[in-house]
């Protein structure tokens, strides 16, 4: 049987190097914006939009929800140690050339929303006390919006199994707890652990700092009329989590 031969012309070779090297070429630089860049926030433009991101190769885990004696409304020290050193607010270099600064503050969203969530625990056992000011009262309407809708933009799209449950008026129903469940997540730990980093390397030389409540404060300002660049506090210095992560793609939350 006469063997098959093929004949394949130089430019066919060119053009199938060229395919391969712009392929090589685009990977490097997809892994390089996945990774970000440690000078600058990584911006990603969304339609008429700029998104800002950490510049940080955060890495996947997993988180299996379960029942917690921790974290009671009363434990202060419990929601405190949610927070890192410097309350989740980060500087960068500016991406405006017009800022004489050269540098700016921002607030990892994560740690907003946490502060959110520790101001609806706060509310609670004010109310119980009859102890709501207004200002709490506002600032709840607008940790409720936000969180309302940082909610529905991650839209957590995990399974939650319903299992059989007993009604209050005695008849039978199928309820969803979330115990259980596995959730994919970012590396907390890994976002904690770069904020903290970052919190002190600019703390060294900058005139803002993060006071005890979780205020963005300007130390040369006269008292009782510091700037802040974002409000979201606690009561307490922040202490490390109880949660663990020793590999790069599971996690646990100590309950």
């Amino acid at each position: 049987m006469p063997r098959l031969s093929y004949t394949v012309s130089k430019g066919t070779i060119y053009a199938v190097l060229l395919t391969l090297f712009v392929s090589f070429c685009s990977n490097l630089l997809t892994l390089w914006i996945l990774q970000g860049s440690k000078l600058t926030p990584l911006a990603v433009q969304i339609k008429d939009d700029s998104v800002l991101f950490l510049p940080a190769n955060v890495r996947y885990a997993s988180l299996t929800v379960e029942e917690s004696d921790r974290y009671d409304p009363h434990n202060e020290h419990d929601w405190s140690s949610l927070f890192p050193k410097g309350h989740g607010f980060v500087r960068l270099p500016s991406i405006d050339p017009e800022d004489p600064s050269g540098h700016a503050f921002f607030a990892i969203s994560m740690y907003h929303q946490l502060h959110c969530l520790n101001s609806f625990r706060r509310l609670t056992v004010s109310a119980a006390s009859g102890n709501v000011s207004q200002h709490h009262l506002d600032h709840a309407v607008h940790c409720l919006s936000y969180l309302r809708q940082l909610l529905l933009c991650h839209a957590d799209v995990a399974l939650e199994p319903a299992r059989p449950a007993d009604t209050v008026n005695g008849g039978q129903t199928q309820a969803v707890y979330g115990e259980g469940t596995t959730h994919v997540c970012r590396d907390w730990a890994q976002v904690r652990a770069w904020a903290e980093d970052n919190y002190d390397e600019w703390r060294k030389d900058d005139v803002y700092e993060v006071s005890e409540g979780g205020m963005l404060v300007n130390v040369n300002a006269a008292a009782g009329t510091s700037p802040h660049r974002h409000a979201h506090a606690t009561d307490s210095n922040s202490t490390k989590p109880q949660h663990s992560h020793d590999h790069h793609h599971h996690g646990q939350v100590n309950n």
